[in-house]
């Protein structure tokens, strides 16, 4: 994606929204973008009317002049048709003029705009960004207003430059929107897959909401040659920016609501995403033709930074897939077995050859559990279901109604799986029934584990539970900030080990839920910790791998480039980890001290597995790797 490109965002979306945009012809023309949602149905007529006339305006000259204008408008309608000010408060309205990398957006009070650097997996509000300049609304006209609020408390108009890199920006209702959705987010808006589908992005989420998104290159970015990317151009709209006609576009949405009277101005859904022009090299176009093509990867091949250890793709394989490999891969016989969120399943030969694949329902992002020749993995629509992992035919399938995407567990011939609502379910591991379920808390993430007599568990309100068996809770800790951190638990040592959105990772006796220290990562924990032995390896949000004594202190604590939170992997002597930096990266368990960087197409949020000649692992752009590993680690 060479320019900035808006994307309308959520399951109806030609329900609730009005959507305009011109596109330039030319990287140096201006953009122009107008999107409403309107708080109440009511609300239809001023929305339609407000949007017509703010479409019409001409935008010659300085853009604050044009949004004054704009200003101006708001002014006259508001004062006869929202005297309390409820249309223009609760809202979403965004306008917004893009004239090369300078951006003027005004937006009302109740649009919450996040920033995230993809590059940097750092995310802020909006107004953190820096240089970023607030203009002055109020200019004292002498209009008189009829209601108590002056228009421009509503709103505010600001100016940024986009910077290198690769960045997001939605505009949601709230902050508590964002956290609310914040997986969906991640996946689906802040990391999607490219391969759209026509009708947009599939969030789980109704409301419609914008997104904007640019890459700027970089001193790093390296050009590539080649044929042109495939599937760029829909039958609506195109995703291409570069690819609208010389005249510029006029793009409405529908009838709001599902109803109204006829307009002309209505049309089709607004969808664009990266330039369809980009160049992609024969490798990369190649992989297009087809999901479970295998290809021989030429580049790029990784600088090797020592010479006890080489991870090398030229001998790997990897596949493409239509939306995001999230799930962690499990590795039995000579199977890898993975979930995707385009709904499967998938079991590969270690060669990369297909083996059987299951359909689930909405998507899969928890990662397979694979044991006594059964396979058990959870959907998004809530299904937990078992497989016999040699054939993939499907044994039994049980439903819990609510969303899962934590990974499920087998022990004591039980699965134990957790629910986003907080709910914690126990199944028989033979045919399905239901042992029971038990609320622990708001929302279950973290895997769970299951233990010779009990099971541990973490809510995203911050709860560390043990249960027995049966399903009792025999303590109960909340330590501060929500756990998203897959517990380790090392039951000889008598230690839980987790972190936590307060930035600390955290030791709990297991037999009695004590603290017994605390560590402060400096940043939120959403790596699942692993031990080495002697170790511990855990990374963090501020893309830090640290290594900690049992005791809690730290013994090294290296950069990796990206936000961690994916389960590192230990291999002999060296860390492996996966990175929202688009990388995967090994140090030296000892001392922490590079060995090799790997870096690959997007970020990464899931675990590597290993069989000791291959690593395995899922990118969030819909591949999934077997990197080749050259062994000789001291």
């Amino acid at each position: 994606m060479n320019k900035t490109s808006f994307l309308c965002i959520g399951n109806k979306g030609k329900e609730n929204s009005l959507v305009y945009q011109e596109i330039p012809r030319k990287t140096r023309g201006e953009e122009f973008f107008v999107f409403f949602s309107p708080s109440d149905p009511a609300f239809e007529p001023v929305a339609r009317k407000l949007f017509r006339h703010i479409i019409s305006l001409s935008r010659l000259g300085h853009p604050s002049n044009f949004f004054s204008r704009v200003m101006d408008i708001f002014k006259d309608v508001a004062n006869f048709h929202d005297p309390d000010g409820t249309f223009l408060s609760d809202s979403m309205i965004l306008v917004m003029i893009k004239r090369e990398r300078d951006v003027y957006l005004l937006r009302n009070s109740g649009v919450e705009a996040v920033h995230r650097d993809i590059d940097q997996s750092v995310e802020t509000p909006l107004d953190a960004y820096p240089g970023l300049y607030r203009y002055d609304l109020d200019r004292n006209s002498g209009q008189v207003e009829l209601f108590e609020s002056k228009t421009e408390d509503f709103f505010t108009l600001q100016r940024f430059e986009m910077a290198p890199g690769r960045h997001t920006i939605v505009f949601v209702p709230s902050k508590d929107f964002v956290e609310r959705h914040r997986e969906a987010l991640l996946n689906s808006v802040f990391f999607p897959s490219f391969e759209m589908k026509d009708d947009g992005i599939e969030t789980g989420i109704d409301l419609t909401f914008p997104a904007m998104r640019w890459n700027i290159p970089t001193m790093y970015d390296k050009p590539v040659t080649g044929v042109r990317r495939r599937g760029m151009i829909r039958k609506w709209i195109p995703y291409s920016a570069g690819a609208v006609a010389a005249i510029v576009a006029l793009i409405f949405i529908f009838k709001p609501f599902g109803g109204g009277a006829d307009s002309p101005i209505e049309g089709d859904v607004l969808l664009t995403a990266e330039d369809g022009i980009v160049e992609t090299s024969e490798t990369e176009a190649a992989e297009y033709r087809g999901s479970e093509e295998t290809i021989e990867v030429k580049s790029p091949v990784p600088t090797d930074v020592s010479d006890k250890v080489t991870v090398s793709m030229v001998d790997g394989w990897k596949k493409k897939f239509d939306a995001p490999v999230t799930s962690s891969p499990v590795l039995t016989g000579d199977q890898v077995i993975f979930g995707c969120r385009d709904g499967n399943l998938y079991s590969f030969s270690r060669d990369g050859s297909l083996l059987w694949k299951y359909t689930g329902k909405q998507g899969i992002g928890a990662s397979p559990f694979v044991s006594e020749g059964r396979a058990v993995c959870a959907d998004y629509e809530g299904n937990v279901f078992c497989l016999d992992a040699v054939s993939g035919s499907l044994i039994w399938n049980n439903g819990t109604g609510d969303k899962i995407v934590s990974s499920p567990v087998i022990g004591n011939d039980m699965v134990i799986s957790g629910t986003t609502k907080g709910t914690l379910y126990a199944f028989s591991l033979k045919d399905g029934v239901r042992l029971w379920a038990k609320n622990i808390g708001t929302g279950i993430w973290a895997t769970s584990t299951i233990g010779d007599d009990f099971v541990i568990a973490a809510t995203t309100d911050g709860s560390l539970v043990k249960l027995s068996h049966s399903g009792k809770v025999l303590w109960r800790v909340q330590p501060g900030g929500e756990i998203y951190s897959t517990p380790l638990v090392l039951k000889e040592k008598d230690l839980v080990i987790f972190g936590t959105g307060d930035r600390f990772i955290y030791a709990y006796s297991l037999s009695a839920g004590n603290l017994m220290w605390r560590f402060s990562a400096g940043s939120d924990i959403r790596s699942a910790p692993v031990t080495n032995g002697s170790e511990i390896f855990v990374g963090s949000e501020d893309g830090n791998l640290f290594a900690l004594t049992f005791a809690g202190t730290l013994v090294w604590k290296r950069d990796v480039g990206g936000a961690v939170r994916s389960r590192p992997l230990v291999v002999e002597d060296a860390v492996f980890v996966t990175t929202y930096g688009s990388r995967l990266k090994a140090f030296k368990s000892k001392d922490g001290e590079p060995v090799v960087e790997f870096r690959v197409e997007s970020p990464v949020y899931s675990s590597p597995a290993t069989d000791g000649r291959l690593i395995f692992f899922g990118s969030n752009q819909g591949y999934f790797h077997a990197a080749r590993l050259k062994r000789g680690i001291s």
